[in-house]
């Protein structure tokens, strides 16, 4: 019984490999610089502006570095930049 559980969320889960394609769109990264942030409120400000474009967008944000890698369908970047701008951070690309 187990293992039917187990088949069946692999195949509720999609594949977040780079090279596959799901739902006719390309799986895509973006890492960029977010200058501005200096706590976890900034380090959350900037994944909710982010997940607001799309909320399955895969966000990873270091708060000591600013850097920022996400990971999502058909990324558009000039949207992330606006966004994030939008809430008073400088993103370099």
């Amino acid at each position: 019984m187990a293992n039917a559980y187990a088949s069946k969320l692999k195949k509720e889960a999609p594949n977040m490999n780079s090279s596959k394609t799901l739902n006719e769109g390309r799986i895509e990264s973006l890492d960029f610089i977010v200058k501005g942030m200096t706590c976890s409120h900034c380090k959350a400000s900037v994944e909710s502006s982010i997940k607001s474009i799309d909320d399955k967008i895969e966000t990873f944000v270091n708060l000591s570095t600013g850097r920022v890698s996400i990971k999502g369908l058909s990324i558009d970047k000039l949207k992330v930049k606006e966004k994030i701008e939008s809430r008073g951070f400088t993103v370099e690309f």
